[in-house]
């Protein structure tokens, strides 16, 4: 049984399983450069695979290093690091 969501996760495509879970969407453009890419799962060692278009998107290639950033509140963001160089 699926729970009643809002007109906006309707249009993106989102549904919120009975247990809070996102299932079923695929990338999205929500505004001019911003983008809901996917659901991903972490696996034991807790890695998660970021989506092919996120990828492409922000040029993500095999040997990057990306910076884990973190805000409580907002959730969790990931950027190239060598991008992270020109806010320090």
């Amino acid at each position: 049984m699926e729970v009643a969501i809002s007109t906006e996760k309707r249009r993106l495509g989102i549904r919120i399983a009975p247990v809070g879970v996102l299932v079923g969407f695929a990338m999205s453009e929500i505004g001019k450069g911003k983008y809901l890419y996917d659901v991903v799962t972490v696996a034991e060692r807790g890695q998660i695979v970021i989506p092919k278009e996120a990828r492409g998107h922000f040029n993500i290639r095999p040997g990057d290093e990306l910076l884990v950033t973190g805000d409580i509140k907002r959730g969790i963001g990931i950027v190239k690091a060598p991008k992270m160089k020109e806010f320090a």
